[in-house]
């Protein structure tokens, strides 16, 4: 909406046009019109690549998420989401390019989630699938920028949607003992609770995230001074762990043999370095 309101012409894709039309009625008030895209189907490429003609701005928000732990997931249950999700995303993707690259402009927009660079308890399709596609648009980054197409990638928190609401849940349940003796147990507790009452459970609110996507796009509002910005994280729990991620890196940092190595070696060149010199003095 916040796309629309800020006078932009909008094609918003739904795999279900009729229903979403019913639950959005505000997309066809403000202007924009709806796209039938299913991104399983393997159309998706070439239906994004002729809408994408004279799109100046692509935005990929596709996905679903799938609860559960390895074992208690399927290969099945993974491979559905990894369908959706990840290679969802790259068809999409793939039909993007070609009438920006034309044009030698664009912005490609990768809505992303923080479990894709911190992990989520019992959520391990969900927290892959984010990571793969994250890596997936980094890669795009170096690939099309000399064409003067620019990827931005947001690394969201939670926010009021309805995406726990269409979550999915393995087939089998949750194995009792994750659910007793891992943090899975308190972590589904906490989403149970969050969906029974997303408005005071989650902070994040939609339409602010809304405005601040079309910020970053257009270089407006908060966002003045970002236009070449490749990557942002939204939301204060998405700020949080994403800071956690940083400290856990440099702490395994330290930690690493190689790294260990590499200072022996150093202290090594130094301590010959030093002795070769008093040697040349005596």
């Amino acid at each position: 909406m916040a796309a629309l309101q800020a006078g932009h012409h909008v094609i918003a894709c739904a795999r279900n046009v009729e229903k979403a039309r019913t639950d959005n009625p505000k997309v066809e008030e403000l202007g924009g019109k709806w796209l039938q895209l299913d991104v399983t189907s393997p159309d998706t490429q070439s239906i994004v690549q002729k809408a994408a003609e004279a799109v100046d701005t692509v935005v990929n928000n596709a996905g679903f998420f799938a609860a559960g732990n390895i074992e208690d997931l399927s290969i099945e249950e993974m491979q559905s989401s990894i369908n959706t999700n990840w290679l969802g995303s790259m068809r999409a993707l793939k039909g993007a390019p070609p009438g920006m690259r034309e044009r030698r402009s664009g912005t490609i927009v990768y809505i992303g989630s923080i479990y894709g660079v911190f992990p989520c308890p019992s959520g391990v399709a969900y927290n892959c699938t984010k990571t793969a596609s994250d890596m997936m648009y980094e890669t795009l980054k170096t690939e099309i920028a000399p064409f003067g197409i620019r990827t931005l990638v947001i690394n969201a928190g939670i926010y009021r949607t309805a995406v726990l609401e269409h979550s999915v849940l393995p087939a089998a349940g949750f194995g009792k003992h994750y659910v007793e003796q891992t943090p899975i147990g308190d972590c589904l507790g906490a989403v149970q609770q969050i969906m029974a009452n997303p408005e005071a459970a989650i902070a994040g609110n939609p339409v602010l995230f809304g405005q601040r996507v079309v910020d970053m796009v257009d270089g407006t509002g908060l966002a003045a001074d970002l236009t070449k910005q490749a990557r942002v994280f939204m939301g204060r729990d998405s700020l949080d762990l994403a800071q956690k991620k940083i400290d856990l890196l440099q702490q395994e940092l330290h930690a690493s043999p190689v790294r260990t190595m590499k200072v022996i070696r150093v202290l090594v060149l130094l301590l010959w370095r030093t002795f070769h010199r008093m040697f040349e003095l005596c």
